[in-house]
């Protein structure tokens, strides 16, 4: 716990990666990431009111929850982790890596978009944000049915959204709707993997604006969708493997000259 507010799964030893979750479902999600603890120090926070983590007094934020990550980096005693956004998670990823790029290795992106610019993702904002409100069990389902066939999963990824403090699920949906961090990507210098199913279509809107990004490599998965981190486990984990063992070092020297 950090500070008896913020709770994490901390699996591993080795470089520390970070997954940051999308709003509602806490660090569950990344069920088959704490496979990677066989190599890397994994770090499964789940967000403020989400999950075992309480809810704090401070309006819910971008910004708050990129403290989150930095108070858990604090209380593990790391210097510098590796930063994975999923989804809505890219948000939280990506505000981290801009604001505090001393305490940043790498950042990778799942799904990720530095602002809501298509038609599909808005509407999928608008319909989640109303169910939050009217029927989040049955949000909590239509979630849980999209990342996994598997019925004890389902049942536990459902089970933790409904752990989620509902107005800090529906106000983490709000915030990232209107996140915008499309004009400062040019700051980022560290090295960045995008991850993208080739059938998310409704992607390709936001990938062009990670051309500001200096050490970027984009892969995209065959036949694969938006639930990347469950759906794709077996591959995702290789791509984030072979990223920070083969391309991160080299653009890491690049970055050094």
């Amino acid at each position: 716990m950090v500070e008896q507010t913020i709770f994490y799964k901390d699996l591993g030893n080795g470089l520390p990666v970070v997954f940051i979750h999308p709003p509602g479902m806490g660090h569950k999600v990344f069920l088959y990431q704490e496979n990677l603890s066989q190599s890397y120090r994994v770090l499964l926070p789940d967000l403020n009111g989400h999950g075992m983590s309480s809810k704090r007094d401070n309006p819910v934020s971008i910004a708050g929850f990129s403290l989150d990550i930095k108070e858990m980096l604090d209380h593990a005693g790391i210097e510098k982790a590796v930063i994975c956004g999923y989804s809505a998670g890219s948000m939280v990823a990506q505000d981290f890596v801009i604001s505090y790029p001393e305490r940043t290795h790498a950042m990778i992106l799942s799904g990720g978009f530095p602002k809501v610019n298509s038609f599909v993702l808005a509407t999928e904002y608008k319909i989640g944000m109303r169910l939050v409100k009217k029927n989040r069990e049955r949000l909590a389902n239509i979630i849980a049915r999209s990342h996994t066939k598997h019925p004890t999963f389902q049942h536990a990824l459902k089970s933790y959204m409904m752990k989620a403090d509902p107005t800090v699920w529906y106000e983490f949906y709000k915030e990232s709707y209107h996140y915008d961090c499309s004009q400062q990507l040019s700051t980022i210098k560290v090295p960045v993997l995008l991850l993208y199913g080739k059938r998310e279509t409704w992607m390709k809107k936001h990938i062009p604006y990670y051309n500001q990004c200096a050490f970027c490599t984009l892969q995209q998965i065959p036949k694969a969708f938006h639930q990347l981190p469950s759906r794709q486990s077996v591959y995702f984990n290789r791509i984030i493997d072979h990223f920070l063992t083969e391309q991160a070092p080299l653009f890491q020297n690049m970055i050094s000259k």
